[in-house]
């Protein structure tokens, strides 16, 4: 979802559903990542999608404080968030 969100395009996709099968196969370290993408974006990415769970970002000891402490969320309120005094990035009308 998240790759989607910042490329507007799905991570596993090709007009061919044995092509799409293919590249879901070779897994998300296959996978092409645009420029314009951070390197702490796809370090996240990568990491919550190993294809070994117990290899993922949150499934060891330290689980959801170990993605909490990524560089990628590095200034994020947590606090704001639970308490639901965050300001959203986006208001609508």
């Amino acid at each position: 979802m998240m790759y989607e969100l910042l490329t507007g395009t799905p991570p596993f996709c090709a007009f061919d559903p044995m092509k799409t099968y293919k590249i879901i196969l070779k897994g998300i370290d296959a996978l092409g990542f645009p420029n314009y993408i951070s390197k702490n974006a796809v370090s996240l990415m990568r990491r919550l999608c190993k294809e070994n769970p117990s290899e993922r970002l949150g499934y060891q000891k330290g689980g959801i404080t170990d993605i909490k402490k990524h560089k990628w969320f590095q200034g994020f309120d947590w606090d704001g968030l639970r308490n639901r005094t965050l300001t959203p990035p986006i208001v609508p009308k």
